[in-house]
């Protein structure tokens, strides 16, 4: 991260998805990543499926970034 940013890691990515309407990709990262927050509250045994939703979503949405 760059000096004197304490926000998110993605933070340091905003602006860089040229190929997605300005913010939509950000706020689909965003929004996915809230169904980790309460990970530690659900069962172990929901943890696999919820990290593979959660991949799967940053996956599209990479490519939808970068037009694959």
């Amino acid at each position: 991260m760059a000096a004197g940013n304490t926000s998110s890691p993605l933070a340091a990515h905003r602006g860089r998805a040229a190929g997605a309407p300005d913010g939509e990709a950000e706020a689909q990262v965003s929004a996915v990543l809230t169904q980790l927050d309460d990970l530690d509250a659900r069962p172990v045994a929901e943890h696999v499926a919820a990290y593979e939703t959660v991949h799967r979503t940053l996956q599209d949405t990479l490519a939808a970034v970068d037009g694959s």
